[in-house]
This record gives C-alpha cells, sequence and structure tokens, in this order.
C-alpha cells in the first residue's frame, strides 16, 4: 500500500509539471481540435479510457483531471460534464481491460486468453464509456 502513495504522489508531480509548463493547454486545445467543442465529453471520455490502460485508477485521474479543467475553461462548460465522461472512461478501462489488476487476476485465474479478454473488454467498455460519459 506504500507503494501505491508513491506512485500516486509521483503522478500529481507529474501533473502538476504538465500544467506549470502549459502542455495541458495545448492538449486540451489540440482534443477541442479533433473533436470539437460540442464533443469535448467524448474527447476526455476517450482520453480516460486509452490513459488508465497503463495506470493505476488514481493515477489516471490526477493526470488528467487537469486537461478537464483546461477543457471546461477553453470551451466555456461546466466542469461536472466533462469530468463525469472522465470517470467514465478511466473507471471502464480499470473494470474491463485487461492491463488493469481487477481483469488480470481473473483472466488468469481463469487461464483466459488476454488477446479475447482485450477483444471482448473492449466492446463492454467503449459502450459504457459512450453511454455513461454524456449521461
Amino acid at each position: 500500500l506504500g507503494f501505491l502513495a508513491v506512485v500516486v504522489a509521483l503522478g500529481a508531480m507529474f501533473g502538476k509539471i504538465l500544467h506549470e509548463t502549459g502542455a495541458v493547454d495545448q492538449i486540451a486545445v489540440k482534443m477541442l481540435k479533433s473533436f470539437g467543442h460540442s464533443r469535448a465529453h467524448y474527447a476526455i471520455g476517450l482520453a480516460g479510457l486509452v490513459c488508465a490502460l497503463p495506470l493505476f485508477f488514481e493515477v489516471a485521474i490526477v493526470l488528467l483531471i487537469s486537461v478537464a479543467f483546461s477543457m471546461a475553461r477553453h470551451t466555456g462548460t461546466n466542469l461536472v460534464k466533462l469530468v463525469i465522461p472522465l470517470f467514465a472512461g478511466v473507471a471502464a478501462a480499470a473494470a474491463f481491460l485487461v492491463p488493469g489488476p481487477a481483469p488480470m487476476l481473473l483472466a488468469s485465474q481463469m487461464n483466459a486468453d488476454f488477446g479475447w479478454m482485450i477483444l471482448i473488454g473492449l466492446c463492454a467498455a467503449i459502450p459504457g464509456m459512450i453511454i455513461a460519459g454524456p449521461l
């Protein structure tokens, strides 16, 4: 449990470095250019889904919450409308996709093929993120 605290602290430091250097604003602007202002919630949800694959849930939230703040500032929308899709994307990746601890334990206990677990996890995670995020 002590190691997890170190990982979360390093994630917070890395997030602060991204914020201070202006990288967070650049990431937010690029995402808004790609998806558009009206679909910003899909952009942040997809970012949460992708970034949570190699990270713990808490670290992914700490790293991406500043991007959500920056997107809310650029779009003028309510922050809650962007944070809920972020949480939905990160939670879907943590619950359904194989590099996460719970799906990894389940796959190893059942001697399942990791390729099939990734495919089935994506089939469950993407619709879950799309449906739960904007609601």
